[in-house]
């Protein structure tokens, strides 16, 4: 079955401006912060580099409301994203997606949003999507995911088909599976767009205080579309988010008894627990927690657990990103679902280089 925004919403997969103050983090102010201010970095970046960033149209609540035609006079696309931020403290940033002007209407009056305690519309046109993905660029390396399909689908770690995971280490590039060379040529592309290859362009930087590593290359946590016309989009671009990446591996191919992609590093031991129903089922402190796909119901599981295994998943999704933040090691792995590891065995979970076995 195909998933769709409004199915994965349904699933609890809040932004990470809500999942950092769900779980405590020291990080969750200077998140939201960013969240806040991107759109300022971004339009600073475009203009630096000279690519295109998600060009955000604000109208004001009540003035869509009272004309929504007003939006049909501006844009002629027929279908948008749409985003609004709180401005009252207890009140999390809510998000629709593809929707028409009819359909962001009854959205708004469901979510009970009003101007007293939102901000602004933020719309943005919609364009059909031919590629999506997730860079980090640190100062040691440059990690990211790609696959043919939409953000979310990277984003709430739901795509229907493996991405494509790589790492530079500003020496060699390694990507998870075997890719047509022009798949390749694509990935690098992309982070040379990030990269400031100029003294001018530097200068430029410096005075913008955007912070770029010995290499050159923009340090931050980017998402990116590739429309179907090849036009390349920066849609987000956070300074904080980079920190929680520390270390990163591609797995290496060894004949043990499961092997996975490393979402989170470290190593665990514990005894598997498979989690189906969260309203139902229980873990002990220190269980390897194994459940289908994480979710915010899943959290307070997390939390107790060792460390965790998911059959679906990505490296860069939110919730990898929170299990990071938690430093609980992390793998995903498509077969542990058919596995013959029963509940209660002890197992070994190393994240590192994404191997899990029988512990002896």
């Amino acid at each position: 079955m195909k998933l769709t925004p409004e199915k994965i919403l349904r699933e609890s997969i809040p932004p990470l401006t809500e999942l950092f103050k769900i779980i405590g983090s020291k990080r969750a102010k200077s998140i939201e912060y960013e969240d806040r201010t991107k759109e300022i970095r971004l339009e600073k970046l475009s203009k630096i580099l000279g690519f295109e960033c998600k060009h955000c149209l604000k109208i004001e609540l009540e003035t869509f409301i009272n004309n929504p035609k007003i939006l049909e006079k501006i844009k002629k696309t027929k279908i948008f994203d749409w985003r609004i931020l709180p401005n009252k403290k207890n009140f999390y940033k809510k998000r629709a997606r593809q929707k028409t002007v009819k359909e962001a209407l009854l959205w708004i009056k469901k979510q009970n949003i009003t101007s007293k305690n939102y901000g602004p519309l933020h719309i943005f046109p919609y364009h059909k999507i031919a590629y999506s993905g997730i860079i980090v660029i640190t100062k040691n390396q440059i990690v990211g995911e790609i696959i043919s399909g939409d953000l979310w689908q990277l984003i709430y770690g739901t795509q229907n088909h493996k991405p494509t995971y790589f790492i530079y280490n500003f020496k060699k590039w390694y990507f998870s599976q075997n890719i047509p060379l022009i798949e390749k040529k694509r990935v690098m592309r992309i982070a040379q767009r990030l990269q400031a290859n100029s003294i001018s362009k530097r200068n430029l930087l410096k005075k913008s205080h955007i912070k770029f590593n010995q290499k050159k290359y923009i340090e931050g946590y980017f998402e990116f579309r590739i429309y179907t016309n090849n036009k390349f989009i920066l849609n987000d671009y956070d300074r904080e988010i980079k920190k929680v990446f520390t270390y990163t591996q591609i797995p290496k191919e060894k004949s043990i008894y499961l092997s996975g992609t490393s979402a989170s590093p470290g190593v665990a031991i514990g005894k598997k627990r498979t989690i189906k129903d969260p309203s139902k089922d229980s873990i002990n402190k220190n269980d390897i927690l194994v459940c289908p796909l994480m979710t915010l119901k899943h959290l307070p599981f997390l939390r107790k657990a060792a460390g965790v295994i998911t059959k679906n998943g990505n490296c860069l999704s939110h919730m990898s990103i929170i299990a990071r933040e938690l430093k609980k090691p992390y793998i995903i792995c498509p077969e542990i679902e058919k596995s013959k590891i029963k509940n209660g065995v002890t197992i070994k979970l190393n994240a590192n280089n994404g191997l899990i076995k029988v512990s002896l």
